[in-house]
This record gives C-alpha cells, sequence and structure tokens, in this order.
C-alpha cells in the first residue's frame, strides 16, 4: 500500500519495518571463530553464507559507490542469489554481518606472553626428545641424558663435522654424504 502513495511519511516507514524483519531473518552461526558464518536459514551449501572471513576481508567494499556490484564480484555466487531472493542489497547484508561482529564483546582471551628465540629452540629440542612424555619430564629426561651421554655426543659430533662436513648454514652432517 505504501508504494501506491507518494507522501514522504509513507516512504520512511517501511524501511524501519524492513530493517526489523532483516535481522530476525539473517542469522549467525555458530558464534566466534574465523569459520562462522552468516546465513538466511540453515544449509549445507557453502555457497549460500557469508562467512566471517569475507566479512572482514570484503566489509571495505559496503562503503563504495557501487557496494553491490563490488561485493557481487567477490561473494559467492549462492548467496548473492540468496540474499537478492529475501529483499536485501548485498550492501544490507554486508553492513548486517558488520554491526553484528562490531556488537559482539571483545574476546577476553589474555594474549599470550612473548618468549625469546633460545626459550622456543629449547622448548622444541625437548618436544623433539620424547614426544610422548609429559612436559614437566623433559627437562629432567635432557640432564640425564647430557650427564650420561654428553662427552660421547660431544666425541661424534667432532668426529662428524671432521669426516662429513658441514652444508652452507653451517650445520653439521650427522652422516657420511656424496659430495659432489
Amino acid at each position: 500500500m505504501s508504494k501506491l502513495f507518494s507522501s514522504g511519511s509513507s516512504k520512511q516507514d517501511p524501511p524501519a519495518v524492513s530493517t526489523s524483519k532483516k535481522k530476525s531473518q539473517m542469522e549467525f552461526y555458530p558464534g566466534k571463530g574465523l569459520g562462522s558464518y552468516h546465513c538466511f536459514g540453515p544449509t549445507e551449501d557453502k555457497q549460500r553464507k557469508l562467512f566471517r572471513s569475507a566479512v572482514l576481508q570484503y566489509g571495505s567494499l559496503a562503503t563504495l559507490p557501487n557496494a553491490d556490484q563490488a561485493l557481487a564480484s567477490v561473494l559467492p555466487r549462492g548467496f548473492v542469489d540468496e540474499v537478492s531472493a529475501q529483499g536485501w542489497t548485498l550492501k544490507e547484508a554486508m553492513q548486517e554481518a558488520q554491526a553484528h561482529y562490531a556488537a559482539m564483546p571483545a574476546s577476553s582471551k589474555p594474549k599470550r606472553d612473548s618468549v625469546d628465540f633460545d626459550t622456543r629452540r629449547l622448548a622444541g629440542i625437548l618436544a623433539a626428545l620424547s614426544p610422548n612424555d609429559p612436559p614437566a619430564a623433559l627437562l629432567t629426561e635432557l640432564k640425564g641424558l647430557i650427564e650420561t651421554k654428553g662427552e660421547s655426543a660431544l666425541k661424534h659430533l667432532a668426529r662428524m663435522a671432521e669426516e662429513a662436513g658441514r652444508d652452507q648454514e653451517g650445520f653439521i652432517y650427522l652422516r657420511r654424504v656424496a659430495r659432489s
């Protein structure tokens, strides 16, 4: 009925109704992570989903004057068709998705402490030493190996450095290799 009349008040009322209608129709799954997505009802078809990664990557296109054309060129064709079938524009769908993420609370996950290179390298050595052992036992295992086998391991390394040589980065070959 509002399409028949051209008064200003009737033109402003339908967008408010359709905006609340849009929010109830576009659903968000599963709640967090880059694998989450927006869609217009349950579907297994990936082409009919707007993934969070696409919102993050292509969200800036919604500010362009030709946003619908730009978004249609990068979003999955099934989602583009689904948006138009639901009476939305791609720009509105993208803005709705962006508004959803903006309204989400910030992650409460604490930021990890930075670890220096030597600590990471030692952790890698310990993990490679015995991958099935609990981390607390690995340092004890390494200390035991150094005490019992440290001298013979150094002799072996010195012999291999002399016999097999080193590669371009300076690492000792731990077995004999053919020289070219």
